[in-house]
């Protein structure tokens, strides 16, 4: 694999080489960059985005082997294209830890969310339940004061039961046509 070069400086540069000193940019430097600085800044996304973490590692480690063997054949001396190319994709490998933890954080996010979800749906069901349990009570009070045994509606029959404990028991449950 051929790496895509660009004549940008790695901000990591300082701790990859430390030998070399960091690049200092003046005032005026830093606030007016180029075209061509602009779209050279863009290179570590660009190729983070086309690229997995897998090629990325793949990439770099055959540029570094590059890089000792053309150090090796010059006087122990890399050449500015191979070590820009090289620092490109360490800003690249940088940009995808970046992606990677941004993603793992949105898919935490988003079970954090449905957790918080199934927290509150559970909270509506047992209130739900709690209101279907008071009204059976209100009914079966009601029908037992007055001695009712069953009442019928237009679409349902309720009625009490004689199990082990007196229970109120729908025969039609479906429900009401509106």
């Amino acid at each position: 694999m051929t790496p895509k070069t660009s004549p940008s400086v790695c901000a990591e540069a300082p701790t990859l080489f430390p030998s070399e000193a960091p690049i200092e940019r003046t005032h005026a430097d830093k606030a007016v960059l180029s075209v061509s600085e602009q779209e050279e800044r863009t290179t570590g996304k660009v190729l983070s985005c086309s690229m997995s973490l897998f090629e990325i590692d793949e990439s770099l480690s055959a540029l570094m082997e590059s890089d000792v063997e053309a150090a090796i054949e010059n006087n122990n001396e890399i050449p500015a294209e191979m070590h820009q190319a090289l620092l490109d994709y360490c800003e690249t490998f940088g940009e995808k830890v970046d992606n990677v933890a941004r993603y793992i954080r949105s898919l935490e996010f988003e079970a954090r969310n449905a957790k918080t979800e199934i927290d509150r749906l559970e909270q509506r069901k047992a209130a739900a339940e709690h209101r279907v349990e008071r009204m059976k009570g209100l009914l079966k009070y009601f029908m037992e004061s007055r001695n009712i045994r069953s009442m019928k509606g237009g679409l349902n029959t309720i009625s009490l039961r004689k199990n082990s404990q007196d229970s109120l028991v729908l025969n039609d449950t479906s429900p009401p046509s509106g």
